[in-house]
């Protein structure tokens, strides 16, 4: 039903059971909201994550992220199969993810008898965004990329993170060494505020399909139905 139908909150008023397709359900179910649980935790959790991590941080964003696509996963069949799911599938805004336009030290500044590209002397002539399609890439007035934009929960999946970054470099003198304006790397980790935004997405998906967790009858034979506020906290 999940990766079929919407399901209707009638067809499960007396959850019994009693065969190998409504357990099937029913586990996919329990699926959707564990992930949802998930999620949710990783999300609470990564602010102090981040400042243990310290230098590290980009790890805590990294496993909310991790989280968030879990979630994904068990909503995808509702969001690219659902009339409600289509617009935040493919149409939804995101966000943007910027894209620095200095590009990182050559080496580390200790190493470095002269910061060259801190001064003007060198000029960024392309930015390669490794593994991001043109559609998702904003651009300025000379081509170059500025920023990821996020366009529905497809692109969240189908856009792989560290997004790995090359920046193209010229000389504007004669000062500057070729090794000053060799190609340099860059990597930009999808921040946790956009696999928050993902998140609520996907929350706002079950509410709008009013998807909620059956359990079994009770002892007057009446089937009781459980929120999803209700299920996050099992």
């Amino acid at each position: 039903m999940i990766g079929d139908t919407v399901p209707d909150k009638a067809e499960w008023e007396r959850f019994e059971g009693k065969n190998a397709g409504e357990y099937v359900e029913l586990s996919r179910l329990e699926a959707l909201f564990s992930a949802r649980k998930a999620a949710a935790n990783a999300i609470r959790e990564s602010e102090t994550v981040r400042v243990q991590l310290g230098q590290n941080a980009f790890m805590a964003d990294e496993a909310v992220r991790a989280a968030v696509v879990a979630y994904c996963y068990e909503t995808e069949p509702m969001l690219r199969e659902t009339a409600s799911g289509a617009a935040y599938w493919k149409g939804v805004d995101i966000g943007t993810i910027p894209i620095p336009r200095t590009p990182p030290r050559s080496r580390p500044a200790k190493h470095m008898w002269r910061p060259k590209q801190d001064s003007g002397r060198i000029t960024v002539t392309d930015i390669d965004v490794h593994g991001v399609g043109d559609a998702y890439l904003e651009t300025d007035d000379d081509d170059i990329p500025t920023g990821i934009n996020i366009i529905g929960v497809e692109s969240f999946l189908q856009i792989q993170s560290p997004i790995k970054v090359t920046y193209h470099l010229t000389g504007r003198d004669q000062w500057v060494r070729p090794e000053d304006t060799d190609p340099r790397l860059r990597r930009i980790d999808i921040p946790r505020w956009i696999s928050e935004q993902v998140f609520r997405i996907n929350n706002r998906l079950i509410e709008d399909l009013d998807i909620k967790l059956p359990i079994v009858d009770d002892p007057q034979g009446d089937a009781g139905w459980e929120s999803e506020e209700s299920a996050i906290r099992r």
